[in-house]
């Protein structure tokens, strides 16, 4: 075989060089029909994220939120803007009583429950409509006059007990002096649309039932549990007023009902069931 000479040399390496051009030339060339279609197809929107629903508002949240209603009011600054979030929230409130023992028999019921032992039958009531002004709350339990715009009302008793539960130190009946003290409450208002709310003429919510004295509450008390939406009209749904610059403004939260109960401790046993 005759040996190659420098000219076929240089003849293979010019052909392999023009090889490895034409490859690269092949492997680098833009792909126009894959960018045309990746041009073509839009990207979809990303789906707007909705907010979390809101929490239903319980005992604690509401206190808090009338401390912070009692502050800005004694502050000046009781605005919308402040407290635009608490409008038209769901709440559920509970109200212990009944946590001293049964009442005497002998005596009407206005609050609390009793039982008779021979005919085995339990009684529960608890009293509404104890507010009368319509500038606030007033400071002293009072029967509420129909014409006034609040339809129902209650006081949240005990308000630095943020459980719905009965003290466990030893309780005692209310005297003028506590009485006096209370400042938070819940009301239903009353307007055109919705002009009497509650037609019961300030009688207490009451049951009657067969119960075996094994059911009976004793200490561990009853709820009244209301559940229903903060107002939204007004937007605030606090009303205060203060009577001394140096206590405690008391401030009413407004409220619509939807449903009120009264119900064992646990509220596994409900005793009476009212639409708001």
């Amino acid at each position: 075989m005759p040996k190659a000479g420098p000219e076929n040399w240089r003849g293979l390496t010019a052909l392999g060089l023009l090889v490895v051009g034409a490859a690269t030339v092949v492997l680098t060339w833009p792909n126009t029909s894959a960018e045309q279609r990746s041009v073509e197809l839009p990207q979809a929107p990303a789906a707007p994220l909705s907010p979390p629903p809101l929490q239903k508002l319980d005992r604690a949240a509401l206190i808090d939120a009338a401390a912070l209603a009692a502050s800005a009011y004694a502050a000046g600054d009781l605005t919308y803007a402040k407290f635009q979030e608490f409008a038209g929230r769901r709440f559920e409130l509970v109200l212990p009583f009944g946590c001293t023992g049964p009442a005497a028999q002998e005596e009407k019921l206005e609050r609390g429950w009793r039982y008779d032992e021979k005919s085995g039958i339990f009684q529960a009531a608890f009293p509404s409509n104890i507010m009368v002004s319509a500038e606030g709350a007033a400071p002293a339990d009072v029967a509420m006059d129909p014409a006034t715009e609040f339809a129902k009302s209650f006081w949240i008793e005990r308000e630095w007990l943020r459980q719905g539960i009965c003290p466990v130190v030893p309780d005692a009946p209310l005297t003028a002096t506590s009485a006096d003290a209370k400042s938070v409450a819940i009301a239903e208002i009353a307007n055109e649309e919705r002009p009497r709310a509650d037609d019961r003429d300030g009688a207490p919510y009451q049951v009657s039932k067969r119960l075996a004295a094994e059911q009976l509450p004793y200490k561990n008390g009853l709820k009244l549990i209301l559940s229903g939406r903060l107002a939204s009209v007004p937007k605030i749904p606090f009303r205060c007023t203060s009577v001394d610059p140096n206590q405690r403004p008391i401030c009413v939260i407004l409220a619509r009902f939807d449903k009120m109960q009264i119900t064992n401790a646990s509220g596994s046993e409900i005793y009476g069931e009212w639409a708001g």
